[in-house]
């Protein structure tokens, strides 16, 4: 048996929304968390590897007493072991450079997408998936699914495994960040459900969106 507390490792998410960062035990038992928020414009300006890198060093001195081995980033996508960029639609993204981080971070460095991580998070740390094939379906600013196979990540070399989100559900539906016409995601995803309400809202007097929020664009201008 494996005992708490024998092992710690920092993780890290990449999000629009937020840098996390937490320290965990080897039984996955949170010890310290840090999260950074990008709501205001200035904030938003902020969101580069400068940042993220800075940030880590803060967290590593937090979290020194426990001499952390390793360092896990889950991503919005997949890495590119190459350019060390992130393989994603999202413009943002495509720009953010992994490379620096990689250079300067004083412990080993692992990618993984975050949807897989979760899938992986819940075949090791979940007592019900142990032994089980089973399926992760994340929907957010887009749409992933991750499936465990035999114990294993189903298709961890394919990067178009799991991109349920870019299946086209109507021909000629609305273009798509990847260059299609109607792909699942822009009628079932976080971003697209709120860009069509942000649309309704502004030449709409009638609709009831008005009743929730004093613009139409809250927290994602």
């Amino acid at each position: 048996m494996i005992s708490n507390a024998h092992n710690y490792y920092i993780g890290i998410e990449l999000s629009e929304k937020f840098f996390s960062f937490v320290l965990s035990d080897n039984k996955g038992n949170k010890v310290k968390e840090k999260v950074i928020s990008f709501q205001t414009s200035a904030e938003k300006e902020t969101r580069n590897t400068t940042r993220l890198i800075k940030e880590l060093s803060t967290f590593l001195e937090l979290c020194k007493e426990y001499n952390p081995e390793t360092i896990g980033v889950a991503l919005p996508g997949h890495f590119d072991k190459q350019s060390r960029t992130i393989l994603t639609n999202n413009p943002f993204w495509k720009t953010f450079t992994l490379k620096e981080l990689v250079d300067n971070s004083p412990l080993p460095i692992y990618f993984e997408n975050n949807v897989q991580s979760m899938a992986l998070a819940e075949r090791i740390f979940a007592e019900c998936h142990r032994d089980q094939n089973f399926a992760v379906l994340h929907v957010g600013r887009g749409m992933f699914c991750s499936c465990i196979y035999e114990g294993e990540l189903y298709g961890k070399n394919n990067v178009l495994a799991g991109e349920i989100g870019h299946t086209i559900s109507h021909p000629d539906g609305e273009l798509c960040e990847c260059g299609k016409r109607g792909c699942f995601q822009t009628y079932a995803s976080e971003a697209w459900i709120i860009k069509k309400s942000q649309i309704l809202y502004q030449n709409f007097d009638n609709t009831y969106l008005r009743q929730l929020a004093d613009t139409p664009w809250g927290y994602y201008h």
